[in-house]
């Protein structure tokens, strides 16, 4: 199986609760798995949204207290292949100037029937409609309400179906990374320079871990980092003596948190290491579907198009459509996964 550097990111998580069953193996996996945080996710009052509003962003004006559009399943998903999926919310989140914004949006879509794992990156420079807020940057949603508004969000501006979420919160991972003893990351030649030193692979304290995810590039070269680091953190507990792993486990808990009660994690745990899943990834919108940058980092591209795309890739009903602009439609073009 072969995972892209997003991807790679995201199974931080599912390693993480991974642990869970192994240390509970030895000991208690129901009272480890509960010392996790959860945050209850009750939903929000709907906002009072104009047609104006919902014609602008393509939103439904009719949702429940997540932003689920009513009758969802007769709407939404009747001409979709495969209504049966069940999608989460992934975050990372990072502090900056004193408030917390999402550093990645994700969607995973799990097809229990079909074995298939999806993750649907969101790009955080989208301006979507925030309820209580208004135009706002997908990234700064958490901000304004945490994350039942991230959730509301993204299920009314993309027309999704998200109950759930997990999120790791990098601000103090730094720390996290000084008490496990350092991670080891590999540097390439233009980031071995940073440090000082010959490419190769090397033990980082908190800090330099900082330094090295700050360097500048683009977004992938940026993610490819926030990859690395991720490894190494999993790495650091996996090959740790096994009396040390229920320690260094315990210490990574402090930056996660999620929606899921501990017999929700206990048995999605299960199901996703007792079944082989396939695996893609994909970003939305994708680079040769957007159409323009402007000067606050906002992304242009067509809404419709791009919900369009998001829903078929999640729900498999066909390959992601691009616009055409010297004819102005849409026309069917391949993906290679």
């Amino acid at each position: 199986m072969v995972f892209s550097g997003m991807l790679k990111k995201i199974l931080f998580t599912v390693s993480l609760l991974m642990f869970a069953v192994i240390i509970g193996i030895a000991g208690s996996i129901y009272n480890f798995v509960g010392k996790i945080p959860r945050t209850v996710v009750d939903g929000i009052e709907s906002p009072q949204i104009t047609e104006e509003t919902a014609k602008e962003y393509s939103l439904n004006m009719n949702t429940n207290s997540l932003g689920i559009a009513d009758n969802y399943q007769n709407t939404i998903l009747k001409d979709k292949k495969k209504s049966s999926i069940k999608n989460v919310l992934l975050m990372t989140l990072e502090t900056s100037e004193g408030r917390k914004t999402a550093d990645s949006v994700m969607v995973l879509s799990l097809d229990e029937a079909g074995e298939a794992l999806k993750i649907s990156s969101l790009n955080g420079n989208s301006m979507v409609y925030v309820p209580g807020s208004g135009p706002e940057l997908l990234k700064n949603a958490y901000s304004k309400g945490g994350a039942e508004t991230v959730i509301f969000t993204v299920n009314s501006n993309f027309d999704l179906n998200i109950s759930d979420f997990i999120s790791i919160d990098t601000t103090s991972l730094d720390e996290m990374i000084d008490l496990m003893g350092g991670i080891e990351v590999s540097l390439s030649e233009e980031e071995a320079e940073v440090f000082g030193k010959d490419t190769g692979r090397y033990l980082l304290s908190g800090e330099e871990v900082k330094r090295f995810t700050s360097i500048p590039g683009t977004e992938k070269e940026k993610a490819g980092r926030n990859q690395e680091v991720m490894n190494g953190v999993i790495g650091a507990v996996t090959n740790s003596n096994a009396s040390e792993v229920p320690s260094k486990a315990q210490k990574l808990l402090k930056i996660v948190n999620t929606s899921f009660s501990t017999d929700d994690i206990i048995k999605n745990v299960i199901k996703l290491t007792g079944t082989k899943f396939t695996s893609s990834h994909l970003e939305f919108p994708e680079d040769r579907n957007i159409n323009g940058v402007k000067d606050s980092g906002e992304v242009k591209y067509n809404k419709h198009l791009i919900k369009e795309n998001l829903h078929d890739f999640i729900f498999g009903t066909d390959e992601p459509k691009t616009e055409d602009k010297n004819h102005n439609r849409f026309q069917r073009k391949q993906e290679t996964m």
